[in-house]
Order: structure tokens, then sequence, then C-alpha cells
């Protein structure tokens, strides 16, 4: 799909476990699965799997799942346009029925992350937006951040390489979707984000 700069991915019902190298091994090369401009991610069903205020419980058709702490479903990285997710339940490092509770620190949903650079030596700006960025018919839960957009190197930004909190993320769609049992559910740390 990468290089044809786009098309669908279905996936179908399942339970997918990812970022594992057994499902509960942590990969360590895995930081998530990086969407490339143009794709369209399409599941089966979205139903939340541990519901607390639904009953009877249902698990959902297509669940996507991480199994270990600081890591990302999916990764919308600069210069990406045209994405499409729908369909699915994201959830994180959480425990499902009957586990142990699991540490989620660093899981998130979806993860947008761009730098707008600079020439150290002249200062002129390369422009890095993505854009055009729909997520529909989601169920996101047991995240420390279901949706969370921000710039490379955070805090840490070094002013001469990069324009600070200023990389775009722009005209992005959330419809018809269900946060549960995240931290926080949509965190934006970025400059012109709509």
């Amino acid at each position: 799909l990468t290089s044809r700069q786009g098309g669908t991915l279905n996936i179908p019902d399942g339970d997918y476990v990812l970022g594992t190298t057994d499902g509960n091994q942590r990969d360590p090369n895995y930081r998530g699965l990086t969407l490339s401009s143009g794709i369209n991610i399409i599941g089966a069903g979205a139903n939340s799997s541990v519901p607390s205020t639904n009953l009877p419980n249902r698990f959902s058709p297509t669940r996507l799942r991480l199994r270990n702490s600081n890591q990302a479903i999916f990764r919308i990285g600069g210069c990406t346009n045209q994405v499409s997710i729908r369909g699915l339940e994201l959830v994180g490092n959480a425990e499902l029925a009957n586990e142990a509770k699991r540490d989620t620190t660093g899981n998130y949903g979806i993860e947008g992350i761009g730098m707008w650079a600079k020439n150290a030596r002249t200062g002129a700006e390369a422009a890095n937006s993505s854009q055009m960025i729909r997520f529909e018919n989601l169920t996101i839960q047991g995240m420390d951040k279901g949706i969370f957009v921000h710039n490379i190197n955070d805090d840490n930004c070094n002013d001469k390489i990069q324009a600070c909190k200023q990389w775009h993320f722009d005209y992005v769609r959330v419809e018809s979707s269900m946060f549960l049992n995240n931290k926080t559910g949509i965190w934006i740390d970025t400059q012109n984000t709509d």
C-alpha cells in the first residue's frame, strides 16, 4: 500500500495482539503501526470489549490491543495525508476480563508525531503538515492517551533544528467514536491543529 500511495486494508474479525514477539513478550523494535498517505484501515466493528454499563457483555469483532506499556497501536508521521481509520476497537495494555491490573503508561491508540524542521545554519523552515485525517466508529479504551498528537522531542526541543510545537496536524475529524477508561481521551500538543 505504501508504494501505491494508498489503498484499503480490511482487518477481519479477530483479536490481534501487537508489539510482542509471542503474544506477551515485548518486541523491542515495535513503536506502532506507521500509516502511509492515502491508507484506509477498516475493521469489522468497534463494540467495546469491557463495557461497564452495557449488558450483556460482548467482545469487539475487530480488536487491536497492546500487551506492554510505552507503545502505540497506530502512528501517523509527518507529511502523511488522507488517512482513514474506522470500525475498530483499540485497547491499551489494560486488564480484560478476570486479568490483573496492567501498566498502561505511554500507551496510545493513535499517535501523531512530526517535526517542523529548520536549517540550523540559515534558520530556513521546511514545511511539514499531516492533514485530511479521519477517525470514525472507533472504541479506544485502556490507554494513557487515546489520541496523542505531539512534536518530536517534545519538551527537549532544540529551536535551532525545529520550530518547537509548530508541527501541523490539520483537518482532522473524529466521528461516532467512544473513549473508555483512558487517562486522557484526546491530547493535542502542537500548533495549527483543527
